[in-house]
């Protein structure tokens, strides 16, 4: 019996070791992660032939460490050389960029990123409210986000925070005179299942929540058609936080 006893201490002993010796070996490996200035020095000996992934790991540490412009300036370099195969190190590096106050760069890369993004993604939500919002707060160039949104903005409807610019859209393609637009929103809202209180005509007394007003719209060798639309109080928005991201 005490042999038996002595044998599950033993045991017990040797299961403490090991799991402590785990613990260990798991504090070293936390401890061991490459800080962004140990990857910086590491890719930069041979920049143009580092793999997608090392660069993909210096720029989120760039930014986790709040050095985006030395994240962005390593990022570039390697990007002018290579094409990306995971597009979300084109969304990383426009975040890199917004936070290092380039926003026209943060705006080209965040549209190359949308190009190939999976569009029901976090990601790709905020890319869209990163160029609108970075286009018309920032860089005070609403006719550039008009154009981003004539060219591109049709077939991210469907993003969730591309919605909330609709309604500014569709006021300016009405005042821009720009029926081709105006017809290709509205059918894109209609696809997506978007509120009628964009589109529908003014038959009835305005809905809750919207600004109610009669428009003349363009349709058809200027044939004037009245109509109501949604708009927004202003055309500008709050400010937003560039670091939320998956």
């Amino acid at each position: 019996m005490p042999e038996k006893r002595s044998t599950i201490l033993n045991r017990s002993h040797a299961i403490h070791v090991a799991v402590a010796m785990c613990l260990c070996f798991l504090a070293r490996a936390a401890v061991a992660v490459p800080t962004f200035d140990q990857q910086r020095k590491t890719v930069s000996v041979s920049l143009a032939s580092q793999p997608e992934d090392a660069i993909f790991s210096l720029v989120k540490a760039g930014i986790a460490e709040d050095k985006p412009t030395q994240a962005l300036a390593v990022t570039q370099r390697w990007l002018r050389q290579n094409v990306a195969k995971n597009p979300l190190l084109l969304y990383h590096t426009g975040r890199a960029a917004e936070l290092s106050g380039r926003s026209r760069a943060a705006v080209a890369l965040y549209r190359q990123y949308l190009k190939r993004a999976d569009l029901a993604s976090d990601a790709a939500s905020n890319a869209v409210l990163g160029v609108y919002s970075l286009l018309i707060n920032t860089l005070d160039d609403p006719g550039a986000a008009y154009s981003f949104g004539r060219n591109e903005g049709h077939r991210l409807v469907g993003v969730p925070r591309a919605g909330q610019f609709d309604a500014w859209f569709l006021d300016l393609a009405i005042q821009r005179r720009d029926p081709q637009a105006l017809a290709d929103r509205l059918l894109a809202c209609i696809k997506a299942g978007v509120s009628n209180d964009l589109w529908l005509p003014v038959t009835t007394s305005t809905s809750a929540g919207c600004c109610d007003r009669s428009i003349t719209t363009l349709s058809n060798q200027d044939t004037p058609r009245s109509r109501r639309i949604c708009t927004p109080p202003s055309r500008r928005w709050p400010g937003r936080s560039p670091l939320t991201t998956n």
